[in-house]
């Protein structure tokens, strides 16, 4: 056992010995026996409790929140599209559509790429 202790120029400022903190860890490192009188039948169980694993459960809710956000802007898209089309539009919608996901992912990749370089 090792027993890391300040200079002895602090010691002696502050009156601290080595004898008293030696005395206490070699006390402590010896277990006191144990009768079996002394012993109880109560048991205490400091076991950990088992708890549920939530990390699945989170990636579960997770995913289906993703989905569901899926499939409302998947359902906006077609709708949006159908009514473009209904009033001859439609190639202005799908022109619009792919330079706001052009616009969206060049932004993308380029955040990307200032993190990455930065962290």
């Amino acid at each position: 056992m090792y027993l890391i202790l300040p200079s002895p120029s602090i010691r002696k400022q502050t009156g601290l010995s080595v004898a008293p903190v030696r005395r206490m860890l070699c006390a402590m490192s010896t277990t006191p026996p144990i009768e079996i009188d002394d012993m109880d039948d109560n048991v205490i169980d400091i076991s950990p409790s088992k708890r549920k694993p939530r990390r699945k459960l989170v990636w579960i809710i997770a995913a289906g929140v993703a989905l569901l956000f899926i499939l409302f802007r998947s359902v906006s898209i077609y709708i949006s599209a159908l009514w473009f089309d209904s009033l001859g539009y439609s190639s202005v919608y799908w022109y619009i559509f792919r330079t706001k996901l052009l616009i969206f992912l060049v932004f993308a990749v380029l955040t990307i790429i200032i993190l990455r370089t930065a962290f």
